[in-house]
């Protein structure tokens, strides 16, 4: 691994993604001391073939001379759109819950095509260019993701298990709580969890580990150890261990709209 450290920043729009990039590849503020490696790599002009869209930018660390150790590490940034966001949720969902490796472009070839059109919807709403291989007339596009999104049962697939999950972003901890021990069970549609306080840390860990072990064998559970003042918090650092693609669902049913849906006129991969 070359990266210490990642960090994401999701926001309102497209246009805000490439201002937020222009600050950080302009003049860097003199307490922001870290080095731009290149001017990194734009998915939204140049979007991957699977869909994938957002600008990623790789600094060098600078840190303290007191501490020099991680000097010149690296760390990614990305910057995204809430609807990018919304897609790429929805996509590590549907890995999580079909058990496919979509991210690392596996699985069925029907779920793929679908993200990459569903992708190049999003384009057209954002006035970007579209994913490469998918329909550059909107009526065409529309017809052959609603035709997917229905043969795959996209919609109450992903709404099904939403409302079927354990919803916590309403429970409330300790006020002394620090860190959040997350275990995702897709069998029992349930996320368990156990906080922990500011003195516990290694119990915390230990804890982690143990589980991990326990769910090996288990490919539809997931556990995770976050740092959050709350749980709603992490729910919205964390949408895709929560199976939250309400967004994503919005946004396919607005795109799919009245089409008339019928099979495209060359056969789905």
């Amino acid at each position: 691994m070359q990266d210490i450290g990642g960090c994401r920043a999701v926001l309102s729009s497209c246009t805000n993604v490439y201002k937020l990039a222009a600050l950080y590849r302009g003049k860097q503020h003199k307490k922001f001391a870290h080095q731009l490696v290149g001017q990194g790599k734009d998915y939204i002009t140049t979007p991957k073939p699977d869909g994938y869209r957002s600008i990623h930018l790789i600094f060098r660390w600078v840190g303290p001379s007191t501490n020099p150790a991680w000097d010149k590490l690296r760390i990614e940034m990305q910057i995204r759109s809430i609807d990018q966001h919304a897609w790429a949720t929805a996509l590590e969902t549907v890995d999580i819950l079909t058990r496919q490796a979509l991210k690392a472009n596996q699985g069925d070839e029907r779920w793929k095509r679908f993200f990459a059109l569903a992708s190049s919807m999003i384009a057209f709403k954002e006035k970007t260019p579209l994913v490469p291989g998918t329909p550059d007339d909107i009526t065409e596009l529309r017809r052959e993701l609603a035709y997917l999104a229905r043969e795959l049962n996209v919609i109450d697939f992903l709404q099904g298990f939403r409302t079927g999950i354990q919803a916590i972003h309403n429970q409330k901890a300790a006020t002394n709580t620090a860190y959040y021990l997350l275990h995702l069970s897709v069998q029992d549609k349930k996320i368990n969890w156990t906080p922990y306080g500011w003195h516990e840390s290694q119990a915390a860990n230990a804890s982690y580990t143990a589980l991990e072990q326990q769910i090996k064998d288990k490919p539809g559970d997931h556990v995770v150890l976050v740092k959050a003042g709350s749980l709603s918090a992490i729910k919205r650092s964390y949408p895709s261990f929560f199976l939250d693609t309400g967004r994503f669902v919005d946004l396919l049913l607005e795109a799919m709209g009245p089409v008339h849906v019928v099979p495209p006129p060359k056969a789905v991969p």
